[in-house]
């Protein structure tokens, strides 16, 4: 969703919602985690998601094991 400026221009994104208290979430919990195993300081979202995209099979690795992934065999590596 976007919402037009005074100039015409649609691609100005509008917040919908904002959790009340960002920091009592999983996504904030798993944050934190990747911040202080990987040595390494993303503030928000959008941080987040740029080590992920940098870093893929650091982030699946550790989304493996965050979520207690089960599967027929354990996890060893990712594939890219």
């Amino acid at each position: 969703m976007s919402e037009k400026t005074a100039n015409g221009d649609h691609n100005v994104p509008v917040e919908l919602w904002k959790h009340p208290n960002a920091s009592s979430t999983q996504l904030y919990a798993f944050q934190q985690h990747v911040n202080k195993k990987h040595n390494i300081q993303t503030a928000d979202y959008e941080q987040l998601w740029q080590w992920s995209v940098d870093h893929p099979a650091a982030f699946w690795e550790e989304i493996w094991y965050w979520t207690g992934m089960k599967a027929k065999k354990p996890y060893d590596s990712v594939g890219i």
